[in-house]
Parts: C-alpha cells; sequence; structure tokens
C-alpha cells in the first residue's frame, strides 16, 4: 500500500472490511472479520494508521499498515452493541458510544478504559469537538436527546430535545466546533450554535 493514498472503507454482511485506493478505484487490502458480530461502524484515524471497527458488544483496532489480519487491540467494557466510534484529533483516545447508554473514551495506546459517561439512554452517535482544550464530545441518543459533554469531568455541560420523544440518530461538529448539526428519526435536520463559556 502506498504511504498516502486516499483511504477509503468499507464492510458489509459478508463480515470482511475491504480497504480501497479511492483515487485509483481498487481495493488494497481485505480483512476478515472473524468475529460473530455485525459491523456496526468504522472509523479511520486522522493519520490513516489505525481502523476502528465497531461490533456487538466491542471495538477491534487495526494497524491499516500492517501485513497482519488481526487486530492490534481489542476494546472490551460494552455490554451491548457498539453504535459509533470516533478518535480524537491527537490520536490519544478512540470515543465510542453504545446501546448500553453509556460513552467510554479509551486510550489507544494501552488499550485502558480511561472515562466512561453515563447517558441513561441508548446512545446513538457522538461527535467529538475539534478544539482538543475543550474537552467535549456531543451525543445523541434513542430517548431525542443531544447533550454535550466535558468528558474529562464526566459532566453534561448543556442538552436539548429537539422533538419531543423522536430519536436523535446522527450527530456532527463543524470542523471550526462552532456549529452542532443532528438528524432524528423523521427526517428533521437540527442545526444549533455552540458557545462554550472558557
Amino acid at each position: 500500500m502506498d504511504e498516502n493514498p486516499v483511504i477509503l472503507v468499507t464492510a458489509g454482511y459478508d463480515h470482511t472490511i475491504r480497504m480501497w485506493d479511492a483515487l485509483k478505484s481498487t481495493c488494497t487490502r481485505t480483512i476478515p472479520y472473524t468475529t460473530e458480530s455485525q459491523i456496526n461502524r468504522m472509523a479511520l484515524s486522522s493519520n490513516k494508521h489505525y481502523l476502528a471497527v465497531a461490533g456487538n458488544p466491542s471495538v477491534s483496532l487495526y494497524d491499516v499498515f500492517s501485513a497482519s489480519d488481526l487486530p492490534v487491540m481489542k476494546l472490551d467494557g460494552h455490554t451491548a452493541n457498539v453504535t459509533a466510534v470516533e478518535f480524537t484529533l491527537d490520536q490519544k483516545y478512540l470515543a465510542t458510544c453504545s446501546e448500553d447508554c453509556t460513552i467510554r473514551l479509551w486510550e489507544i495506546h494501552t488499550g485502558s478504559g480511561k472515562y466512561e459517561l453515563k447517558n441513561g439512554a441508548i446512545v446513538n452517535d457522538i461527535a467529538i469537538h475539534p478544539d482538543m482544550r475543550q474537552e467535549l464530545i456531543v451525543s445523541c441518543d434513542q430517548e431525542g436527546m443531544i447533550r454535550v459533554w466535558r468528558w474529562r469531568r464526566r459532566e453534561v455541560l448543556c442538552q436539548v430535545e429537539p422533538q419531543p420523544n423522536v430519536a436523535v440518530r446522527s450527530v456532527a461538529v463543524s470542523p471550526n466546533g462552532q456549529l452542532v448539526v443532528a438528524g432524528n428519526n423523521l427526517g428533521q435536520i437540527f442545526v444549533y450554535r455552540l458557545i462554550i463559556d472558557s
């Protein structure tokens, strides 16, 4: 594999992870996903070194440039489907969320779970704020809540319920960290300005 290809990663119900050179439209690597779980979500670290694969109930971490098909690390701690995974920009932590109503942050180099946030409802998605000094993670859940957490302190800074009792499925934070965008089960999109007091 070239050192800096534009990498696209796909997976399906055939339990196969495929890495593609997007510019050449060629599959460069195939990895069999040998657990009994389906693949729920994947995330590629910003330096393209690691691939996190969310299953039920664990996360497998692969070295993109390794010749081995085995994960370099398996993160166990959730007790239900892992619904989302996201790396911090500095690649120090991997954030995960689950149907077990928790959000976890894992130290990538050791595999240890460093922080656990108890949400109280099934967490559908997470997004990490791009400014790591803020230590913020945004979550959305099955009961329709969007929460902004200060993860190191394990506290909710603010929360909003866009539509009562309608699950929020997806959440994202803009690259400049000023906007939060969320989508719910009714196909509605909500945009919020994120203002954090120092």
